[in-house]
């Protein structure tokens, strides 16, 4: 098997080649964010053991659903914000990708027609 090359001595300092080097706020937002996100699925299990369980009423049942539901959207928040943080943007749909180009419309030229001919200049009087 051959030796591979690094290429970490040709590298500008501060960059890594081949991975994703993250700013220290950055890297600490996205760590914040996953910490939340590991927040919101720890209550949602719970939320839904007590949404499942046969002695609950269903006036309470109702608002666990609702409580399941805001956590739910917490967790999808937290799934933007570390897209936001990573600097990936929001994925294209099928259509744009496929689609061609629009034409520019370009504004209407006047037609060009033959230069009008230059006034004779009034003739001189003969003395």
């Amino acid at each position: 098997m051959p030796n591979r090359v690094s290429l970490s001595g040709f590298a500008p300092p501060g960059v890594r080649i081949g991975t994703n080097l993250l700013r220290p706020g950055r890297k600490r937002s996205l760590m914040q964010a996953l910490a939340y996100q590991e927040g919101c699925a720890t209550i949602a299990k719970f939320l839904l053991a007590d949404a499942e369980s046969a002695e609950i009423e269903p006036d309470m049942r109702a608002r666990v659903a609702t409580a399941y539901s805001q956590v739910l959207k917490g967790w999808d928040t937290m799934e933007d914000r570390k897209r936001i943080l990573r600097g990936r943007g929001l994925p294209k749909p099928v259509e744009a990708r496929n689609a061609q180009p629009k034409q520019k419309r370009r504004a209407p030229v006047a037609p060009i027609g033959p230069a009008k001919p230059k006034p004779e200049p009034p003739p001189s009087p003969q003395t």
